[in-house]
């Protein structure tokens, strides 16, 4: 399931709160975990 415009928000805001390291950890975490999301979706149908 894609991220909704309010969970981006979201992540944009806390990604502002960040140092750089942090932002790519979080950035990266949240890249993954949408791209396992898709993968369950088309596997599962």
């Amino acid at each position: 399931m894609a991220m909704d415009q309010s969970a981006l928000l979201d992540l944009l805001g806390e990604l502002k709160l960040t140092d750089v390291t942090d932002r790519i950890r979080v950035a990266t975490e949240t890249l993954y975990q949408e791209l396992i999301d898709a993968e369950a979706t088309a596997f599962i149908g």
